[in-house]
């Protein structure tokens, strides 16, 4: 029987518009789908529409802040007397969300910059290209604002699946299709296991909702340890999941291969677009499981996603940073660089556990160390295309000399460079300290930690051979070419943008920085937030089967 039209749910308009940033790419992704239609001149105006869209869907997330209570509130809530997830939210809207928003925004806009300037491929198809890079950006928004395990693993793959296009757009390039095939079928692996892990929390609970499955665990302390074996395998399948997104060791062998395969915007974007939602994905789960409501239960899980997410951190940036050193293609260089700096920022993610507060230390510096991270590494990869532009190649021996060919350009790559090192008096000191005193920090309650922080330093020291390696190319050795280089001036100007931001976040923009990302942290989702929603109430068997009261 079909319901009245009166019980039906329906979005408020609270409810639309904080997700007017999410609802702003979905109309310039039709309207992109639409614009062929109008012949040759529709199809050029597709970059504009693409760089509007980021535009006003970064404006619309700023604007969001405005009125959202700390803890955050949780939108498009089931309803109906007769659903057992009534009160329940799809997604939340709090600080860290809208946060990630704004930052992907402006990456957004970026990219579409470095696609205007380099990526020849899509130009022979700008409107398809366009429509992939939006339909990404979508899920990557979504995939840090739900709180749904089955809308968190459609984003992922709403995420992903344009991914897998844009890595294979040049169909002329052999290497390209190769690495879109090892991407796709490392991406269909983990997300069957994030499936899996999902089917078994809701086996046990009765429930998508993850505060709510959190809050049911927490009331179920007297399980037999069978369930608790359920509820681990459970939660590391869903997290293996978050670990292909940030291309941590072991779910990281595709990303070198898809980095060099890839145009250089599809490159860049997936180095700080796909960790960067990985990486909120992740403070958000382990955020509301290291709830102390549902410590009760988990008490013997959450030392293992501890002390997992701590060992993935050490493996991910030990291995990354040793794979690098052999390498003489820079642009594969920079793809080892990204996965070690992933592992930086699972480090903190290690150390958000029950407490009276998920830690804010933590999530502020990640927040902190997400802002920096776009910067030195879009720098970095706008760089790249400026040499390869001019030289025809992206190996080391194009960057001989380029300190004498070109000073300003080399300078800003340089401090690009040095500033993912993590060396003073550039923004990556900074962000990197932070998340090093916020171990140190935690370290008091857990030794592990101390650990943790001694891997990050020492691996900050690895890192600085490589990244050195590019340096002493452009200052040190013998050059042939002469002359500065014939690469687009606005690609410099944005390089040169990204140096000067660096150097500013180093210096003179610590305090806003910190101030702020403090504030975003402070303000994060909690589901003990009285805008949570009602708890939803169940029992679980032995067996692990659920009834839903």
């Amino acid at each position: 029987m079909t319901p009245p039209l009166a019980s039906m749910w329906m979005p408020s308009g609270a409810d639309l518009r904080l997700a007017l940033p999410e609802l702003v790419l979905v109309g310039a992704l039709a309207a992109l789908l639409i614009v062929p239609l109008l012949g040759p001149r529709g199809a050029r105006s597709a970059g504009l529409i693409a760089l509007l869209g980021a535009l006003t869907a970064g404006v619309a997330a700023l604007l969001a802040f405005e009125g959202l209570p700390s803890g955050g509130l949780e939108i498009f809530r089931a309803s109906g007397p007769s659903d057992p997830a009534a009160g329940t939210g799809m997604l939340v809207a709090d600080s860290l969300g809208m946060f990630f928003r704004v930052l992907l925004m402006f990456f957004l806009m970026s990219v579409l910059i470095m696609w205007s300037l380099f990526d020849a491929p899509a130009e022979r198809h700008p409107t398809e290209f366009l429509v992939l890079l939006v339909a990404s950006a979508i899920g990557m928004a979504l995939m840090t604002t739900t709180v749904n395990l089955l809308l968190m693993i459609i984003a992922i793959e709403l995420a992903s699946l344009p991914s897998y296009a844009m890595s294979a757009f040049d169909r002329t390039r052999r290497a390209a299709a190769e690495a879109a095939l090892k991407y796709a079928i490392f991406g269909a692996a983990t997300t069957g296991f994030m499936i899996f892990g999902a089917s078994i929390l809701y086996g046990l609970t009765g429930t998508l909702h993850v505060p709510g499955i959190a809050r049911v665990l927490a009331g179920q302390a007297s399980v037999p340890g069978f369930a608790t074996t359920l509820t681990a395998l459970a939660l590391l399948a869903v997290f293996a999941g978050v670990g292909f997104k940030i291309s941590a060791v072991p779910f990281h062998f595709w990303c070198p291969d898809v980095f060099e395969g890839a145009s250089l915007p599809v490159a860049t974007w997936l180095s700080v677009a796909s960790k960067a939602a990985g990486v909120v994905l992740l403070v958000r789960l382990v955020s509301i499981f290291a709830e102390p409501a549902a410590a009760a239960y988990v008490a013997g899980v959450l030392p293992l996603i501890k002390y997992g997410v701590g060992a993935l951190a050490i493996l991910t940036c030990t291995v990354a940073n040793l794979a690098a050193y052999r390498q003489t293609s820079v642009r594969r260089l920079l793809a080892y660089s990204s996965i070690a700096h992933a592992g930086y920022m699972l480090a903190a993610g290690a150390i958000i556990f029950p407490s009276e507060q998920p830690s804010a230390g933590a999530i502020s510096a990640i927040v902190a160390y997400l802002v920096v991270y776009m910067f030195m590494n879009y720098g970095a990869f706008m760089a790249l295309g400026l040499v390869a532009a001019d030289r025809g190649s992206e190996d080391l021996d194009a960057f001989r000399g380029l300190g004498w060919r070109d000073a300003p350009t080399a300078a800003a790559l340089a401090v690009c460079l040095v500033s993912l090192v993590g060396l003073p008096p550039l923004g990556g000191f900074i962000v990197k300290w932070w998340l090093i005193y916020a171990l140190g920090a935690a370290a008091l309650h857990s030794p592990f930690l101390w650990v943790l922080a001694g891997a990050v330093v020492i691996n900050t020291a690895l890192s600085l051979f490589y990244y050195m390696r590019v340096v002493a190319a452009m200052y040190l050795g013998a050059y042939e070419e002469t002359g500065a280089l014939r690469a687009p001036l606005s690609g410099k100007v944005a390089l040169h943008l990204c140096a000067i931001i660096l150097l500013l976040t180093g210096t003179l923009w610590i305090a806003p920085l910190k101030r702020n990302a403090d504030g975003v942290a402070a303000a994060a989702y909690s589901p003990r937030s009285v805008n949570a929603g009602a708890p939803v109430e169940t029992s679980i068997s032995v067996a692990g089967s659920a009834n839903v009261r």
